[in-house]
């Protein structure tokens, strides 16, 4: 068998029916790759098992994942859900109408989400309410809103924002003052073990050169590529 690299998880059901199988070493993280091998037949041999967690992994496109069971038809792959425990053979119809009927059933939820999360962004947008990821510098305020914590201001960390008000100064100059570059700021921060918000990491200077482009820094909200003040 070889594993697409998504769940190594055996059904020792399955295994009865179509193993014994034997597992591969090759990883398969990125679709277009799987999909290639799988058109070309660097896949493995007929009659191998490319094995997924949930159906909704064969894609949540389904034009896309109707070609991969296309594919693995072609070539004689089956196609293993641990968590249905079942193993398809997409040259039987009913496997093959059970796999499509759950790619498109995975698409429209997906999409069904999107929408729902679409909404409840215009909305808290509409209100004037903080939304998407927290920069750093910032701090949020939520309140209990229909049984649910929900922005409902965003200010500046008192730890924090300090520092990006530092990094600012220090690349713009002053009168007094020369201009500092970044790789200067990110230096002088890693002596003073200045570390992110994730694991306690210290700032790269891409890190910082992305942060002094933050359109928020400034007072300005940006959403589906249109921009808005902030609060």
């Amino acid at each position: 068998m070889v594993d697409d690299g998504v769940h190594r998880q055996v059904v020792v059901g399955a295994e009865a029916e179509f193993g014994p199988w034997t597992w591969g070493t090759k990883a398969r993280d990125d679709f277009e790759r799987l999909t290639a091998d799988l058109a070309s037949g660097a896949f493995g041999d007929p009659g191998d098992v490319l094995v997924l967690w949930e159906i909704s992994r064969l894609s949540r496109e389904t034009g896309k994942g109707v070609a991969l069971v296309d594919l693995c038809e072609a070539r004689g792959y089956l196609i293993h859900i641990t968590s249905y425990e079942r193993t398809y053979d997409p040259r039987r119809y009913n496997d093959r109408h059970e796999l499509i009927t759950g790619i498109a059933d995975a698409e429209r939820e997906a999409r069904r989400l999107s929408d729902r999360t679409l909404r409840g962004v215009n909305s808290q947008l509409s209100k004037g309410a903080p939304h998407g990821k927290i920069p750093f510098g910032y701090r949020r305020t939520y309140e209990l809103i229909d049984g649910r914590p929900r922005p409902v201001s965003q200010e500046p960390d008192p730890v924090e924002a300090p520092l990006v008000q530092e990094l600012f100064r220090r690349v713009l100059g002053g009168p007094d003052k020369a201009p500092e570059s970044i790789r200067s700021v990110a230096m002088g921060w890693k002596r003073r073990g200045v570390v992110n918000r994730q694991g306690g990491v210290t700032f790269s200077p891409q890190n910082l050169r992305h942060m002094l482009m933050r359109k928020a820094y400034i007072g300005i909200r940006v959403h589906g590529g249109t921009e808005r003040p902030g609060n």
